[in-house]
């Protein structure tokens, strides 16, 4: 099992998660060539509920951003899981998260590292 962390970033009124192996950080200058979105950036924790109904103020953003409209990134590093813990959720087998979520894949920390 990987310990992963999801970002929320943006660029205007776009808005992305972002999956990453926790402990690392997210580079987001791959993730703006990546997108194409040239003033993208991390959102800022006030900007967090709007995106996801329900989420306390200081609580960790879901890795799950299809259900909220958003697009999607997987770090490659996480894709020799055989399970992703993200947050305070339960684990979840990645072939099950691949499935229901449909991540885009790229290398997106500053660190690149296979996850074992």
């Amino acid at each position: 099992m990987v310990k992963a962390q999801a970002v929320v970033v943006h660029d205007g009124p776009w808005y992305a998660v972002a999956v990453i192996p926790a402990g690392t950080q997210l580079d987001v200058e791959r993730l703006r060539h990546r997108t194409r979105r040239w003033n993208l950036r991390e959102a800022t924790a006030p900007e967090l509920p709007s995106l996801f109904p329900g989420l306390g103020r200081h609580a960790e953003p879901p890795p799950f951003a299809r259900r909220y409209g958003l697009d999607l990134y997987l770090d490659r590093g996480l894709l020799d899981a055989a399970e992703l813990e993200v947050g305070d959720g339960a684990p979840m087998p990645l072939h099950h998260y691949l499935l229901e979520e449909r991540p885009a894949v790229a290398d997106l920390t500053t660190t690149a590292r296979r996850m074992s």
